[in-house]
């Protein structure tokens, strides 16, 4: 069942908030955001709140960190424990749930967003 234009909007509005709380629909705006936030909370561990923290490298662009604290020793990275983690098109999120929402079909959606069917998918 298609919905209604004006629950199309609340529908993509619900998730955009959800999933990208306070923020303009700039998602590199977003990860710099929660990097500034990490940075200003003294960058401390997201899985033991350990601040022995340092820098671990980069990968696909994305600062690493390892946590130092006894027993700990994890890597995370600007996105670890947020919406954003693990994806590797973040600026296509908002885009995708747009397109979901107004109803495409995944075949649509995959085609316009440049990602493999499978990938809309999941």
């Amino acid at each position: 069942m298609l919905l209604a234009q004006p629950e199309q909007h609340q529908l993509f509005f619900a998730f955009k908030d959800f999933l990208f709380p306070d923020t303009k629909p700039d998602i590199h705006g977003r990860i710099k955001d929660i990097r500034e936030a990490r940075n200003a909370a003294s960058l401390s561990c997201p899985h033991c709140s350990g601040e022995q923290v340092v820098r671990f490298g980069m990968y696909r662009g994305r600062q690493r960190y390892r946590c130092k604290a006894d027993g700990c020793g994890k890597t995370f990275n600007d996105t670890t424990l947020s919406p954003l983690a693990g994806t590797h098109y973040a600026e296509k999120w908002l885009q995708y749930l747009q397109y979901m929402v107004s109803g495409k079909p995944l075949r649509f959606i995959a085609s316009k967003l440049g990602i493999h069917l499978s990938t809309a998918f999941y």
